[in-house]
């Protein structure tokens, strides 16, 4: 029998594992070519199927080429389909299933003598054993395997498993000087013992780990020279992961050498190529998990086929002993059920993990607010601006249900980004002087069109010796307050919500508010086993059994980690159909009288006699923004573009530009710099609907004086254009003296 060997090589989670496959020419056993044909074709495809994620395609092949296998009795048959199903378990973690796989192929071909196969059948083994936490045998499996190629002289296929005990000593056990004995042994033979300078993705972390050992010895210069050249053969061959790696490492050896500029740039050139990872892996994870539950799916299946032909054949053998039938079909069904709990719960695990996954980074959380923001500022403004006009009953009806749906809509959108913020590291504090009664009021009176559909009635119980005027994070504090309301609301229906703010101390300095916040409902309440898990992300108390009370499971999970993030905690009293109370305490600074004086000089009269330019490309925006300016009695052109923008600004002196960021030819960051080279008096304010810190970062750091993200309160937008007149004159004023 002639025999054709094709060896693929593929990386994985910083390892290399192999597949090979072996195609019949000529088979006796066979003997026709039609059939040697299927079966070549099938294992191709079989594996094809597996590369592109759909597992279950390819084991179903696997399966039928087992089955025929069985009739014919072809064991190099048989070790090529264990190898590529244990490949196939691999990709989608089941990494006991892949192990057991990878064991059988190897069995096969160290029976039939095939070296080859047998060298690279001891390298997956330990690759799985690699994955499933046994460090130690996987070692062990890498030197067999390295150990076997030199012996027969197949240096080839030494590099691979020399290459991953090198890599597992420097990564994983921070031994860089024995790793690197292995490293430059996989490079010995990559150059000089075989055929392999075309295997580019080898060279490049052949190159990566030197860098990262002499990293790891703190010889910098000679970790540098390594990391030059993989970056230059990665670049070369678009290996983004590894750039990534190659990067993070220079990156930390020039932090350590103090060449911080130089640090900054390599950082920004591993965001970039990260992006790029980001992109390339959203399809990718989207058809692992579909794989993981089409495997699961099927097994399943494919075991009820299995208990169900094992009942049958019991039932027909014992058909005269019916009583011992019966308590053996009981235990079958006690058997089923507890396996279908089992599966049930693997399932939810594997759900769990998909939402996971599913969430984002920073850069997409980004990019779709703005997506969303900006539809969403039309409806609740011109919402808004509707509600101002002379309407009858009904048409006010239909804009309060459309006004709320938007703020309910705004609300969700600023739950998952407090919580990617929160998660990724990104959300601070900021200090915004406030009136307390005036923002838990304007919440209050907001959330009434809610409370119609539940005919609930919302109490404010208000301590009148809370000081004035407060500093503290207003917005955080804001959507504390609407996700603990909303979460009363949701779980009481024709009861009273209490909204208790009070003044429980002022330290001696007269500088802190102790201030007790809390909301008590008559809702359905909250059994004492379940008081824990309600602050988990997307726990919902009572979704399974009532509709009613489905939501996001978000609120409760943000509101714990912005108190911790203030200096406080979240705590509740709960009784069973009684309702619950849902409290804290938490300690802001009292405003001076300084800071309350340039409060009220925000107001909106003193805005009147500026002149104003609206920058937006988009026409809904423009009419919203103008119509707004107008309302409050203040003048304004429009232009569409950034190119306008800079013709408008030379013609007239302006005293407010509000620029939109996002606009084709030029952008508003461009506009304000062209505009900045001939005028340096008018305010420019950015008027956005992104919401990353990265973007306000980059706005307070151009040549803006402040920033106003849609959708916006009437008041938030007045204060930032009344402080950016404030700012700009200040700098005007200094500039020209």
């Amino acid at each position: 029998m002639t025999r054709i060997i094709n060896i693929l090589f593929i990386k994985q989670s910083r390892f290399y594992f192999i597949v090979a496959f072996l195609f019949l020419i000529v088979n006796p056993l066979f003997g026709q070519e039609k059939i040697k044909d299927s079966l070549e074709a099938q294992l191709i495809h079989a594996y094809n199927l597996s590369m592109e994620s759909k597992v279950s395609e390819a084991l179903h092949i696997c399966k039928e080429v087992l089955n025929y296998e069985k009739k014919h009795k072809n064991d190099t048959i048989k070790a090529v389909t264990y190898s590529i199903m244990g490949t196939s378990h691999y990709l989608i973690d089941n990494d006991s299933t892949a192990l057991k796989y990878y064991l059988k192929s190897l069995e096969i071909n160290k029976a039939l003598g095939l070296n080859l196969r047998v060298i690279n059948g001891i390298n997956n083994v330990g690759i799985a054993y690699a994955k499933l936490g046994e460090y130690q045998k996987s070692i062990d499996y890498y030197q067999d395997a390295a150990d076997l190629a030199i012996n027969i002289e197949a240096y080839k296929h030494a590099i691979h498993p020399l290459y991953n005990i090198g890599d597992y000593y420097i990564e994983q056990l921070k031994q860089p000087k024995k790793g690197l004995e292995y490293i430059k042994k996989a490079e010995y033979y990559y150059y000089n013992k075989s055929n392999t300078e075309e295997d580019i993705l080898m060279k490049v972390d052949i190159l990566s780990a030197y860098g990262e050992g002499y990293f790891l010895l703190k010889d910098f210069t000679t970790a540098e020279r390594y990391l030059n050249q993989a970056i230059e053969a990665a670049k070369e061959n678009n290996y983004l992961s590894e750039l990534k790696k190659i990067y993070n490492i220079k990156t930390q050896i020039l932090n350590k050498q103090h060449r911080y500029q130089e640090a900054n740039t390599i950082l920004y050139s591993m965001m970039q190529v990260n992006d790029s990872i980001l992109k390339n892996e959203k399809f990718d994870i989207a058809q692992e998990m579909l794989a993981k539950f089409e495997v699961a799916e099927n097994e399943e299946k494919l075991r009820h086929i299995e208990k169900e032909k094992k009942l049958q054949a019991t039932t027909i053998k014992k058909i005269s002993k019916y009583n011992i039938a019966f308590t053996i079909l009981i235990v079958l069904l006690i058997l089923a059920l507890i396996f279908i709990f089992l599966k049930l719960k693997q399932l939810k695990i594997a759900k769990e993990k998909a939402q996971q996954l599913s969430r984002a980074k920073s850069d997409f959380y980004s990019e779709i607010s703005h997506e969303l923001r900006t539809p969403l500022y039309a409806v609740i403004e011109i919402s808004n601006i509707l509600l101002k006009e002379n309407l009858n009953e009904d048409n006010r009806v239909y804009l309060e249900s459309l006004k709320f749906s938007g703020d309910h809509l705004l609300s969700l959108i600023n739950n998952v980004l407090e919580l990617n913020k929160i998660e990724a590291g990104k959300s601070t504090i900021e200090d915004i002087v406030f009136s307390p009664k005036q923002l838990i009021t304007n919440i209050i009176e907001s959330l009434e069109f809610a409370i119609s559909d539940t005919e609930n009635t919302i109490v404010l119980e208000y301590d009148d010796t809370i000081p004035e005027k407060l500093i503290g994070d207003s917005l955080k504090l804001s959507q504390i307050f609407i996700n603990l309301i909303t979460n009363a609301i949701k779980f009481t229906n024709k009861g009273v919500i209490k909204v208790v703010l009070n003044n429980e101390s002022i330290t001696d300095d007269g500088k802190i508010c102790n201030l007790y916040a809390g909301v008590k409902d008559s809702g359905v309440g909250i059994s004492l086993k379940n008081q824990k898990k309600i602050f988990s992300d997307f726990y919902q108390e009572h979704a399974k059994t009532d509709k009613s009370y489905r939501g996001t499971g978000l609120g409760l999970s943000i509101v714990k980690r912005q108190l911790q993030l203030m200096g406080s905690e979240i705590k509740i009293k709960s009784v069973i159909n009684k309702g619950s109370t849902f409290y804290f305490t938490i300690p802001i600074k009292i405003a001076t009288v300084e800071t309350k004086i340039n409060l009220l000089k925000s107001k909106a009269d003193l805005l009147k006699g500026n002149t104003f330019l609206v920058v937006d490309d988009n026409n809904i925006n423009q009419l919203i923004t103008k119509k707004i300016l107008l309302q409050l009695e203040l003048e304004c052109d429009v232009v569409d573009s950034g190119l306008k923008a800079i013709d408008a600004a030379q013609k007239k002196d302006y005293n407010c530009i509000l620029m939109d960021l996002n606009m084709p030819e030029m952008n508003g960051y461009k506009a304000t710099e062209k505009i900045r080279q001939f005028n340096i008096s008018s305010t420019i304010i950015a008027l956005t609907a992104y919401a990353s810190d990265d973007v306000k970062n980059k706005i307070l750091n151009s040549k803006m004086d402040g920033f106003i993200q849609k959708p916006f309160f009437i008041d938030d937008f007045i204060s930032t254009i009344q402080n950016g007149l404030q700012l700009r004159e200040q700098i005007t004023a200094k500039e020209i003296g």
